[in-house]
């Protein structure tokens, strides 16, 4: 599990290269109309079900590999790499209520 992080200005772009993923939001933002909301985003490498999902800044935000062996996560962010501009939580963290379960 690799997880929590939120960007303040930082798009994400991600899809899984190889293997599978399960990708997991959670918007905390105060004046957001989905306040409040977890998703559970499935991303795969299979041609079948291969996605872009697109993450607006101030979305927490985890994964992890679903498929047996390594997973290859790609993020095709909106501006370069700077380590000031998000934010990190502990995968366990109370303020998130989501249970990462091995499946």
């Amino acid at each position: 599990v690799k997880a929590w992080k939120r960007h303040h200005r930082m798009v994400l772009n991600v899809a899984c290269l190889h293997g599978a993923i399960r990708f997991v939001c959670y918007d905390d933002r105060p004046h957001s109309p989905t306040r409040g909301a977890m998703q559970e985003i499935n991303l795969s490498a299979d041609p079948a079900h291969y996605a872009l999902a697109t993450i607006p800044p101030g979305v927490w935000t985890g994964f992890t590999g679903v498929a047996s062996g390594e997973s290859i996560l790609c993020n095709c962010a909106s501006i370069p790499h700077d380590p000031s501009e998000s934010d990190r939580l502990p995968w366990d963290a109370s303020a998130i209520p989501y249970l990462w379960s091995p499946t």
